[in-house]
């Protein structure tokens, strides 16, 4: 479950939603940046979109993957590298309806 957010995560949310969500949230340390995307995760899902999280460590895979099974317990996780063979998550997330 995400909980609330603060005044500079809703504006930095409401910028970046009317970009076409696209841009970078820059903030400081501690001041909310993986609470912001996990609200914009659920966004997004809600709209029956996918979400694909990179990450450049092997410690900000595990640190992510916890994040997301903690705030969507119900939403199917999975992990591509650092011995992770998840190959089928790409064909997960296709959408049969939309042609090719």
């Amino acid at each position: 479950m995400i909980g609330k957010i603060r005044k500079i995560q809703k504006n930095g949310l409401k910028k970046w939603e009317n970009n076409s969500k696209f841009g970078i949230l820059e903030h400081a340390t501690g001041s909310g940046k993986t609470v912001s995307a996990l609200k914009a995760m659920a966004r997004h899902l809600q709209d029956r979109g996918n979400v694909f999280v990179l990450v450049p460590s092997r410690l900000l895979l595990q640190q992510w993957y916890d994040e997301i099974s903690q705030a969507f317990p119900n939403l199917i996780v999975r992990r591509i590298g650092d011995g992770h063979k998840e190959t089928n998550t790409l064909k997960l997330m296709r959408n049969p309806s939309r042609k090719k």
